[in-house]
């Protein structure tokens, strides 16, 4: 899973390489993209703002956050709150930002 997918690019090269991915993004021009490039699995998805459990039906065994400067301290601890609940417990968590 992929939180924040832009582009779709990173989504894109793990579902290349065979990972189950799930795109993610609150834009819909992004989603859009994403859909066009080719990612099977794309959801809209605002991590600030809306409920996992409504949207997905699982725990994620991966969750990535892939460069997003715009998010501040309190952006932050939402998404580590998240993450912390939504992810499986022998789970990867990697960010970048």
């Amino acid at each position: 899973m992929e939180f924040g997918s832009g582009g779709g690019q990173l989504a894109l090269m793990l579902q290349s390489a065979g990972y189950d991915v799930t795109a993610t993004d609150a834009v819909e021009t992004f989603l859009d993209e994403q859909t066009r490039i080719g990612i099977r699995k794309v959801k809209r998805f605002n991590f600030l703002t809306d409920d996992y459990d409504a949207v997905f039906d699982d725990k994620a065994d991966l969750i990535l956050s892939w460069r997003n400067p715009h998010l501040d301290i309190e952006d932050l601890e939402k998404l580590f709150d998240v993450v912390y609940h939504e992810l499986n417990d022998h789970g990867l968590f990697i960010i970048n930002f």
